[in-house]
């Protein structure tokens, strides 16, 4: 813990005004938060920290909508498709032969992952190719070594 002035304890995350009764975190101090102050104050003593409290805070429908994706990469057939596109975009009736179902199925796991944003489609004549929205997508095998890695670790 750092002590300034002999009034502010400032710990990583965790910024308080300590007094002989309580403790007031900082946001609740209306001089503090109206400037800004504990967020330049956090990020100019320990800039190896996060920047946690640099980010705006979401709103529900933004949970909400990042739940969709969690819950549209839920199914092992929908991340294969995934990530066969993290290779490049593919038509619907290579993916169709990769995932081993009828065209049908697949194209209901294309529209869940189409709906939440996670592929667009370009329509050539009568093909339809599908390729990633977002390239950091492809960040998530990623994580997903790492989970494995750690559990592996860990069991």
């Amino acid at each position: 813990m750092l002590t300034f002035a002999g009034e502010w304890a400032i710990r990583p995350r965790l910024l308080t005004k300590s007094n002989h009764r309580h403790r007031m975190p900082l946001w609740d101090s209306p001089f503090w938060s109206d400037f800004g102050f504990d967020r330049i104050l956090y990020l100019a003593i320990s800039p190896s920290m996060p920047k946690v409290l640099s980010a705006p805070r979401r709103s529900p429908h933004e949970y909400r909508s990042g739940a969709d994706v969690f819950k549209a990469l839920g199914n092992p057939s929908r991340l294969l498709i995934v990530d066969e596109l993290t290779h490049g975009e593919r038509c619907v009736a290579d993916l169709t032969a990769l995932i081993g179902s009828d065209i049908s199925t697949v194209s209901n796991h294309l529209a869940v992952l189409r709906n939440v944003g996670l592929i667009v489609d370009d329509r050539r004549g009568q093909q339809v190719f599908y390729r990633l929205g977002a390239s950091c997508v492809a960040n998530v095998f990623h994580c997903l070594e790492e989970i494995r890695a750690a559990r592996g670790k860990v069991c």
